[in-house]
């Protein structure tokens, strides 16, 4: 005997009795469901701050530059994870970094570069980056900005950075 002829043998009230309760379960499962994502949305985004935080301006080894030459910038890094951490569990922290040049004066922006660090120094360090002065630069007083982000395994917030001002001569 197959469910379906059970279902069939059962009277009318029953059978209803049985359609009641199963709406009655999938109304109060959805209603749950509802209050749920209510309640996880209240809460907002949940990205916690960088692990990685710069000392401001990074500081260019020269005040003026002409179109492709490389501007090299000495900044202090510092990273929150430590190596052991909970969140790190020993591997590298990878940092991706998105920069341009900023006209002073103007808010221009021209493209800089797009990178990614594997970071397996934890703590303060002074560092030094390279950027090449783009083709495409017009003379003019710069800074060079950007943000950079920490991958990890939470969500984190980005973090800005940039250099103290300097000329593009023609």
């Amino acid at each position: 005997m197959t469910v379906a002829s059970k279902i069939c043998e059962l009277t009318s009230p029953t059978k209803s009795f049985l359609g009641h309760a199963l709406i009655t379960v999938a109304v109060v499962l959805i209603l749950t469901q509802t209050y749920l994502a209510r309640q996880d949305a209240a809460r907002g985004p949940r990205a916690q701050p960088s692990p990685i935080t710069f000392e401001l301006p990074w500081e260019t080894d020269r005040g003026s530059y002409r179109v492709g030459d490389l501007v090299t910038l000495t900044f202090t890094r510092e990273t929150c994870e430590s190596e052991n951490s909970e969140i790190m569990s020993g591997a590298p922290l990878m940092v991706f970094t998105i920069d341009a040049f900023q006209r002073v004066g103007t808010d221009e922006v021209f493209d800089g570069d797009q990178l990614v660090r594997s970071i397996t120094e934890y703590g303060a360090a002074t560092k030094i980056a390279y950027r090449r002065i783009p083709d495409n630069l017009p003379p003019g007083r710069y800074s060079l900005v950007g943000w950079a982000t920490a991958q990890t395994f939470r969500r984190t917030l980005p973090t800005h950075y940039y250099s103290n001002e300097f000329d593009i001569l023609p």
